[in-house]
């Protein structure tokens, strides 16, 4: 009898007790679509690039290459929207950092020149490493999913003002991107 009243009390307290949640199970791969969009600076009326590469490195340190080979990309009609980039089979994991390279870059500004009118400034740069966020690491999983590549502009595009004696005094270039899941219905 105390036998069986312990094994009752063991099994209903088994029973109702909680769990630890459980980690999403990784197997195979995902298609992964990657998107474009930007947070546009209303100053610059064209930001162009060329992606060569585009990477994302897993918790373990594997290296998964998205993109390999040269992508012309433009964003500045993309503030607000998105276009795709690429898709492609993704192995299911932890992603917890991305890297990019570009062949080179260029945007164009437009001001007001000093006396009247208006002034057009063309600043690029050649291989330049730009910067690439994830504001929290990514977990790849499911049949597919998108990510968003955003690039923020006014970070990216640095100058005092579009119109400068001497020219480009104060122009610097670094693409600054961040890297986020995107919601698919």
């Amino acid at each position: 009898l105390i036998t069986l009243t312990l094994l009752v009390g063991v099994g209903i307290t088994t029973g109702c007790g909680s769990s630890a949640p459980t980690r999403p199970k990784f197997s195979g791969n995902t298609s992964v679509t990657v998107l474009l969009s930007s947070t546009a600076n209303d100053q610059v009326t064209r930001f162009d690039l060329a992606f060569q590469t585009l990477t994302l490195t897993n918790q373990s340190g594997t290296t998964v290459t998205l993109l390999s080979s040269q992508q012309p990309a433009e964003f500045m009609h993309l503030n607000g929207g998105i276009e795709p980039l690429m898709t492609v089979s993704v192995p299911q994991g932890i992603y917890n950092s991305a890297t990019a390279t570009l062949g080179g870059a260029v945007f164009v500004c437009i001001g007001q020149v000093p006396g009247g009118g208006l002034g057009i400034a063309n600043y690029s740069i050649i291989n330049q490493g730009p910067t690439v966020s994830l504001p929290s690491p990514i977990p790849v999983t499911g049949s597919s999913m998108a990510l968003q590549l955003n690039m923020q502009a006014s970070s990216s595009a640095v100058f005092p003002t579009c119109w400068t004696t001497p020219a480009f005094e104060g122009f610097s270039m670094t693409p600054t991107f961040n890297l986020t899941p995107l919601v698919l219905s």
